[in-house]
């Protein structure tokens, strides 16, 4: 590491010795203490700017990251939701298979073993049965 140092300080001096034309740093009449607050200063300012950019990433890293622990969640709430709709379904047609409907509802109606037998018709309009109807039509007549 102190190698790589030297080296760039080496051929810093180097390029300094081009653009002002001779080796000696301290005869050139420059005024060095505001020539280091000025290099500072724009040292202070790169090394802000390169923070900010990685701080930036980061965030941006961050939110990538949030986001894809979203989409996973919402894929696994997915999963589950069809998972549900898929018993459901099956439990609907298991159902339906236990169930023997004629078109008219005239037949016996058998339900997971227990079979059940209507004794009325039931009128789509009124919901109430025929036979009810009946009864209540002879009571007032």
């Amino acid at each position: 590491m102190n190698t790589e140092i030297l080296n760039l300080v080496g051929k810093r001096l180097i390029k300094g010795e081009k653009k002002y034309g001779h080796e000696n740093v301290t005869s050139d009449g420059r005024n060095f203490v505001q020539e280091a607050l000025e290099e500072a200063l724009d040292c202070a300012v790169y090394i802000s700017a390169k923070l900010v950019e990685i701080q930036q990433q980061n965030k941006g890293a961050k939110i990538m990251g949030r986001a894809i622990d979203m989409e996973n969640s919402i894929n696994s709430l997915e999963s589950r939701v069809k998972l549900i709709e898929d018993a459901l379904e099956e439990i609907i047609q298991t159902r339906m298979h236990h169930i023997d409907l004629t078109e008219n509802n005239t037949k016996n109606i058998a339900t997971e073993g227990v079979e059940v037998k209507p004794d009325k018709k039931f009128t789509p309009t009124t919901g109430r049965s025929k036979k009810t109807t009946r009864k209540k039509t002879e009571a007032i007549a």
